[in-house]
């Protein structure tokens, strides 16, 4: 099969490369010419491929659609037949329109998955789907490119979807980065995070909940929820722990020594700004309880970080979930969501600004 610059099946030809079949689309995947030589050749071998528009597989014959994997496809509306359950780069308003595809051009862009426009940038749109499926060991390929890599305790074993949620996790967070940076997505994750393991291990190897981020470069898990798009934020918290001790710069716990505040890590400075919306009170980014204060969401939802009796957390587990709620954009819509959303777009930006510039 021969395809085009997006991974259209244009054509395809047989052992000898004769041209058995041929096929053009218009813009957004409506099939507009095809030649086939079936008709002097019986055998299925000579049929019209099912995998089409972008290589994705074709159901247009009986009931109109393409499959993508996450989602129906509808080629003649130039949209998806479902929401997508993510939002996949929040700072893009053409993201926020859950039934687009492709952010709204499909000249540039392709969505293997379902999940996330991808061109080019991303280094993996052309080996993401193999014979119409994403498979683990092809979002493994994918991961590596971020110089992440997935590892077991040896009794442990990564689940399909599991890996699917560390993926969308971070090439969320990959974009974000890219966002603010300007430079590409895998090469923003990469001088953040630098060589990251994520672990696999039996239940127990976690301290609580169902990730920590034990060490500069690693993170393990002992379980998931039955929830992708929960997953998807426990991870991204995961990570909001690693960042404070990227911007740190030590190794050992987190927030071990000075960082550019002459603080200790992103969650001393946190801890500093306690009084930073006075208004409320001089604990105001800190944690009371677990009712949404702020966040877009409550425990295990939203908030990940509880880790004492009454669901206060510590500084660092505060300073993971707003790190989770400015990756999504995400905040309450209240005074305090609102502060919590301008602390971290402020202190956000010099993080990234020293730790590109270092």
């Amino acid at each position: 099969m021969l395809g085009d610059h997006l991974g259209s099946t244009s054509m395809t030809t047989d052992a000898t490369g004769v041209k058995i079949s041929e096929m053009r689309y218009k813009a957004w995947g409506e099939t507009r010419y095809t030649w086939t030589d079936a008709p002097a050749n019986p055998s299925p071998a000579y049929a019209m491929t099912r995998y089409q528009y972008t290589g994705q597989f074709s159901y247009e014959a009986e009931f109109g659609l393409y499959f993508y994997n996450a989602r129906w496809y509808d080629s003649q509306l130039g949209r998806f037949a479902q929401a997508d359950t993510i939002v996949p780069s929040p700072g893009n308003s053409q993201a926020w329109d859950r039934f687009a595809y492709t952010l709204n051009n499909p000249l540039k862009y392709t969505d293997p998955s379902g999940h996330v426009p991808c061109s080019d940038i991303y280094e993996f749109c052309g080996t993401m789907v193999f014979d119409g499926q994403i498979t683990t060991s092809i979002l493994r390929r994918a991961l590596r490119r971020y110089d992440v890599h997935l590892t077991t305790d040896g009794e442990s074993q990564w689940r399909f979807a599991n890996v699917h949620a560390v993926y969308f996790a971070i090439t969320i967070i990959a974009n974000k980065f890219s966002e603010e940076t300007g430079n590409s997505p895998t090469q923003s994750f990469k001088d953040v995070f630098g060589s990251m393991e994520i672990r696999m291990c039996k239940s127990g190897c976690v301290d609580s909940g169902f990730g920590w981020a034990k060490g500069d470069h690693l993170i393990l898990f002992d379980g998931f929820y039955g929830s992708m798009e929960k997953n998807i934020r426990l991870v991204t918290h995961e990570f909001g722990h690693i960042f404070d001790r990227a911007v740190c710069g030590s190794r050992g716990s987190s927030g071990a020594c000075p960082n550019i505040f002459a603080g200790l890590g992103a969650r001393g400075d946190l801890s500093r700004s306690w009084g930073f919306c006075s208004v409320f009170s001089s604990a105001c980014l800190g944690r009371t309880g677990y009712e949404d204060q702020g966040f877009a969401g409550g425990w295990e939802d939203w908030q990940f970080g509880a880790n004492l009796a009454d669901g206060t957390g510590s500084s660092g587990e505060v300073w993971a979930d707003m790190f989770l709620g400015w990756t999504f954009d995400s905040w309450d819509s209240t005074n305090l969501g609102n502060y919590r959303s301008t602390y971290m777009a402020f202190n956000m930006t010099y993080y990234l600004t020293y730790l590109f510039n270092k």
